[in-house]
């Protein structure tokens, strides 16, 4: 009886040392892999930036937020989209003189600003604004 008890502790102690091991080699592959974009001799790409600027309390926000969410999916590679709170990030809300929400700001692949938008817009607005800007 007393065997069989420590069979089991030796196979519990192995597939925990095991468990050990490929977590660890796991997370080294994880930190080691080649990202794109990451890789010392290839440049970052540098895409243009659609930024929103919002408020917990702005209901046009809420909505806006999945749909910029959607256009990330859809045009990954092609543009950044990032959904900041204003009121978290105050510096990069006065940065740009955002008063409104929600604000949408459009930076060029060289961080320049070439579109801005006060307020609700809807996706397909917004794509065909995009479009205009030639960035997607």
């Amino acid at each position: 009886m007393q065997s069989a008890n420590t069979n089991r502790d030796t196979v519990m102690r192995i597939i925990l040392v095991l468990l050990i091991i490929l977590t660890a080699v796991g997370i080294f592959i994880y930190k080691n892999s080649a990202l794109p974009g990451n890789k010392p001799d290839q440049p970052a790409q540098k895409l243009p930036k659609l930024m929103m600027f919002s408020s917990t309390g702005c209901p046009y926000c809420l909505i806006m937020i999945p749909i910029l969410d959607e256009l990330q999916e859809e045009y990954k590679g092609q543009i950044n989209i990032e959904i900041i709170e204003a009121y978290e990030h105050p510096k990069e809300a006065e940065k740009y003189s955002v008063i409104a929400f929600p604000t949408l700001i459009l930076l060029d692949s060289d961080g320049d600003q070439i579109g801005r938008h006060e307020g609700y817009i809807s996706k397909e607005n917004l794509l065909q604004a995009l479009k205009k800007e030639g960035v997607i």
